[in-house]
């Protein structure tokens, strides 16, 4: 009589047990998935750091059967791996922002060699998919956008060669770092700008910059003979830059003698510097004793008022300025009265700060 109802409740609770254990194991499974498909969508998303995290969650995990373990160490070590891949894509963002196609074409294809190294192949065909077509999808962008600046820029410099050869030249110097050296050699770029430096306003730049230096505007002249020194770059062209610049000093030099006449002794004293190399030894060192005299006569003058009124930050300054373009023993003394003002000022407003916190 109890045997049938006996067997009958062993059956019951082996079918419960065999329910919990497929339930846990459809749990985990779960788990597994949820862990593996957040780190791919993390690694899809260059986020290598936060995908290698979740594939170690998954294998870590004791609760997952060793097939999936080995699955998620593997997803681990291939999410490492592309470290460099990703760093390479970020830097050809970079070039691509700045506008250099040909750079960004370059890199993006050097990296190929780690998206498809053995060592990084995925367990999941997905993945491997995924980053191939994403590769290739941005080589081919960049490489159309690459021959769009070219075609472009090279049309519009043969369009502006005889009315506008300067923006031909431009333009042309814009694109040749953007073309391949098969490109650079069927268009004969290189050639083409040497030709339109030869061409352009050499004789317009020559002609004007004589003319600036019967005016005596020199340093207008010296920029003109300087653009044509960039068009050709000829013994003539260079001895009328040396010319003009010359000039340039000899003026600086006769200004400083007017200024000086002036009383703008400092301003002298600075076109002075200017005219170290057009001018004598013996004239540059009277000239510039005697400006940094009167500076100093003037300096002097100023800082002795200052200790007069008791102003002994503003007197030591100024003093210090005077003894920059001559040292006198009166000078040292002067600023030694001011340090000693300076000191004593310290001195009673600190007394006064104790006084008032009555600190005696």
């Amino acid at each position: 009589y109890w045997k049938p109802i006996l067997y009958s409740l062993i059956l019951m609770l082996a079918l419960i047990e065999t329910g919990i254990s497929q339930s846990g194991l459809n749990s985990n499974d779960a788990l597994f998935r949820q862990y593996i498909e957040a780190g791919k969508a993390e690694l899809k998303a260059k986020n290598g750091a936060t995908a290698r995290i979740s594939f170690q969650k998954a294998w870590d995990n004791s609760a997952f059967t060793k097939e999936q373990q080995d699955t998620g160490q593997k997803l681990y070590y291939k999410a490492k791996n592309l470290d460099p891949y990703f760093s390479m894509l970020e830097e050809a963002e970079g070039h691509i922002t700045a506008g250099d196609y040909k750079s960004a074409v370059n890199l993006l294809k050097r990296s190929e060699k780690h998206l498809y190294s053995s060592s990084i192949r995925f367990p999941e065909e997905e993945l491997d998919n995924f980053f191939s077509n994403e590769l290739n999808d941005k080589i081919d962008k960049a490489e159309q956008q690459r021959l769009k600046i070219v075609n472009e820029g090279y049309q519009k410099a043969e369009a502006a060669l005889k009315s506008n050869p300067a923006l031909a030249l431009e333009t042309l110097q814009q694109i040749a770092p953007q073309m391949e050296p098969q490109e650079l050699a069927q268009f004969q770029v290189y050639r083409k700008i040497d030709q339109i430096k030869v061409d352009l306003n050499y004789e317009s730049y020559l002609t004007q910059g004589q003319e600036a230096m019967e005016a005596k505007n020199y340093s207008v002249a010296r920029d003109l003979f300087l653009k044509a020194w960039e068009l050709t770059s000829s013994q003539e062209i260079y001895q009328l830059i040396l010319d003009a610049e010359n000039a340039i000093c000899r003026a600086d030099l006769e200004q400083s003698k007017r200024e000086m006449e002036l009383n703008n002794y400092e301003y002298a004293l600075e076109l002075l510097e200017k005219s170290a190399e057009c001018a004598t030894n013996e004239e540059l060192e009277a000239l510039q004793e005697n400006a940094m005299s009167n500076v100093y006569d003037e300096y002097l003058v100023q800082g002795k008022r200052a200790l007069e009124e008791e102003n002994f930050q503003v007197a030591w300054s100024t003093l210090k300025k005077a003894r920059r373009n001559k040292t006198t023993s009166e000078v040292e003394t002067l600023i030694k009265k001011a340090e000693s003002g300076i000191k004593y000022e310290n001195y009673l407003q600190l007394g006064l700060e104790a006084e008032e916190k009555g600190e005696f």
